[in-house]
């Protein structure tokens, strides 16, 4: 979902001057360079979630707070320990947020959604959006989503979605590590802990890490077939997971298993145009 970013999803030039057309647009190819990395590369799909390193030009490397010695326009690949990964992206941080603040929220329900494969409902009707900064008299986000909560009809959805986005606060709304101490303590529902975006990756890939395993093998057969997925496909959702599990989650075990699948090799030609 980073297909928007520097075009309709842009931070708040005002707020953010640092996120220059050239930066929103090393943030979306970096994540290209890196998802192709882990694909081409035959590494364990889980890579994505976790990797020790990164891409990163001069502009993209200062926003992180990394060396930008022998840099220059061009997008290297550059160890690091906390970029490495998708949830610590610039791109993912920054569509995830609003443009003049970060979103639990929105961050949450992108990993829900987009990591995890979990649908979640429409919120309720007539609940009033959260307040910004400068509304809520101080308060921190944290903070007001707490009395969001207090609502019955928010928290169901609530209580799912803002810990993932609480543990990922310590970074602003274009991806940059903010100064001084964030709260980034979460709790899950089941009463599962955890903290920060360390605490967090951990997670997804201990106690999710099937959920995120089937979500990137739907995706991948569904955009291999150019359609939607149905519930006759799911023998060969399977096949995929099976050949994933057999052969150490490489992302080559997975691509063949899409290519020599039914739907793929029996799927329909598009109907030709008459002219």
């Amino acid at each position: 979902r980073i297909d928007g970013l520097g075009t309709r999803i842009k931070p708040d030039a005002e707020r953010f001057p640092q996120a220059t057309p050239a930066l929103l647009r090393a943030m979306k190819k970096e994540t290209v360079l890196f998802a192709d990395s882990i694909m081409r590369g035959n590494k364990p799909v889980t890579r994505l979630l976790d990797a020790d390193y990164t891409f990163v030009n001069t502009d993209l490397a200062q926003h992180y707070g990394m060396p930008t010695l022998f840099l220059g326009s061009d997008l290297k690949r550059r160890l690091t320990k906390n970029r490495g990964g998708l949830i610590t992206q610039a791109s993912v941080l920054t569509v995830s947020s609003s443009p003049r603040r970060t979103s639990p929220v929105f961050r949450g329900k992108w990993i829900l959604e987009v990591l995890l494969g979990q649908t979640l409902p429409p919120p309720p009707a007539n609940v009033p959006e959260l307040k910004t900064d400068e509304e809520t008299g101080g308060k921190t986000v944290r903070e007001a989503l707490s009395r969001h909560r207090q609502n019955a009809a928010c928290n169901s959805c609530h209580k799912r979605i803002d810990p993932l986005g609480f543990a990922l606060e310590a970074f602003d709304a274009t991806g940059r590590l903010r100064p001084g101490p964030v709260d980034t303590s979460a709790q899950l529902q089941d009463g599962t802990r955890f903290e920060g975006h360390v605490g967090l990756r951990r997670m997804l890939l201990t106690r999710e890490q099937p959920a995120f395993i089937r979500q990137l093998a739907t995706r991948l057969l569904s955009y291999a077939l150019g359609r939607e997925l149905e519930f006759t496909d799911e023998d060969a959702i399977q096949e995929l997971l099976q050949a994933l599990r057999e052969n150490n989650l490489r992302a080559e075990a997975l691509i063949q298993a899409v290519v020599a699948s039914y739907p793929f090799q029996y799927r329909q030609s598009p109907a030709s145009k008459t002219p």
